[in-house]
């Protein structure tokens, strides 16, 4: 028996690691969205999409009890997430902060899994 919850414990580890790394690659895929404001690139109903995907995996972390974030800081995260994403018309600085906001949740999220950043940065 002992030795069926280690595995346990294994892929409960994996699958909470593999929502975190969904959540990094939401965070990216919204900041690339945000990089096609003003442009015809831009598509509301992608930047929508990424935005809630990062909500859903992020709000997921909460519910794992082998998290290495504690409740506190899943709170935070969330927080800078908030509950809606920032669009183009929100102005320079809040879209700088909003920015900034999403990079800190990539590296508190890649620093709490042992993610690499460089891959982080990239999903």
């Amino acid at each position: 028996i002992d030795r069926l919850r280690e595995q346990r414990d294994i892929i409960a580890q994996v699958w909470l690691r593999s929502v975190a790394a969904t959540a990094i690659h939401y965070v990216n895929d919204t900041l690339a969205d945000m990089d096609d404001f003003g442009t015809a690139d831009y598509s509301f109903a992608d930047h929508a999409k990424h935005w809630s995907e990062l909500k859903g995996f992020l709000l997921g972390l909460q519910f794992a009890p082998q998290s290495p974030l504690s409740r506190a800081e899943l709170i935070e995260l969330d927080q800078l997430v908030g509950a809606a994403p920032v669009l183009s018309d929100a102005g320079e600085q809040a879209i700088a902060d909003y920015r900034a906001a999403l990079r800190r949740v990539r590296d508190d999220l890649t620093s709490a899994f042992e993610f690499e950043p460089i891959n982080a940065e990239n999903w």
